[in-house]
């Protein structure tokens, strides 16, 4: 599963709503498998769009985000949002090394437990 963020469009175009203000803090989202009627609120850990436009295991992995995901997703796609990418490797960082998806899966118990654990594919190849 993939989690997709794009950038600001250039002005003149309604293609931008990827901020919203939610309780008086601006709110970002992705796309699921870049899809663009799978839209996920990461400030607040919500669909955007109607729960049955998503597959039964893209809910479960959105609604088991831990804090250290949401906050990554949400300051990731604010960074591409804004087109700062180079900022994406310090946020990754801090977000999923200590207390993240990564200690997690090290922590784990089972290649399985790991593997089901890794839902931004930090381990990349590894459980392919």
């Amino acid at each position: 599963m993939e989690f997709h963020a794009n950038p600001m469009p250039k002005g003149g175009t309604n293609y931008g709503e990827h901020t919203t203000q939610v309780d008086g803090k601006t709110a970002y989202h992705v796309h699921i498998n870049d899809d663009p009627n799978k839209r996920w609120d990461v400030t607040n850990n919500k669909a955007l769009d109607p729960e049955g436009n998503f597959t039964k295991k893209e809910l479960k992995v959105c609604k088991s985000l831990n804090p250290n995901e949401t906050k990554y997703l949400s300051k990731a796609a604010r960074e591409v949002f804004h087109h700062r990418p180079e900022r994406l490797p310090r946020i990754r960082a801090r977000y999923l090394t200590l207390g993240g998806t990564l200690f997690g899966a090290l922590m784990s118990n089972s290649y399985e437990e790991t593997c089901n654990a890794d839902f931004l594919n930090n381990l990349g190849d590894v459980c392919e």
